[in-house]
């Protein structure tokens, strides 16, 4: 968020970050708000989404790719080879941020 880099090739906005333990809490209470929406979606539509675990995807994206395949009812291509187009943001940072903020929140507690 800070820098405005999304993906590898894009360019910093800034490289002066700082760790902002409200700036991820108010992202993190966003994204379960957005999951609920969801689950409220599904169950009102009484649908059952295909679940995909980032870890999983991203270790295995023809995998991941031929499971949304047969979800939709299409047949996947014998030869299904996969290149990731974009690589992963997160850095040594990012994992000392995600202790950092935990471990507030433990304290806090």
């Amino acid at each position: 968020m800070q820098t405005d880099k999304w993906a590898d090739h894009h360019p910093a906005r800034t490289t002066d970050i700082a760790f902002d333990a409200d700036q991820v809490k108010e992202l993190l209470d966003w994204i379960e708000r957005e999951e609920r929406l969801w689950e409220g979606f599904f169950d009102h539509e009484r649908s059952a989404p295909l679940r995909l675990i980032y870890e999983e995807f991203t270790s295995s994206l023809d995998t991941s790719v031929a499971r949304v395949l047969d979800f939709l009812g299409i047949e996947a291509p014998m030869d299904l080879r996969l290149e990731p187009t974009l690589t992963k943001q997160a850095d040594d940072v990012s994992e000392r941020w995600v202790r950092r903020y935990q471990s507030g929140r433990l304290t806090s507690q």
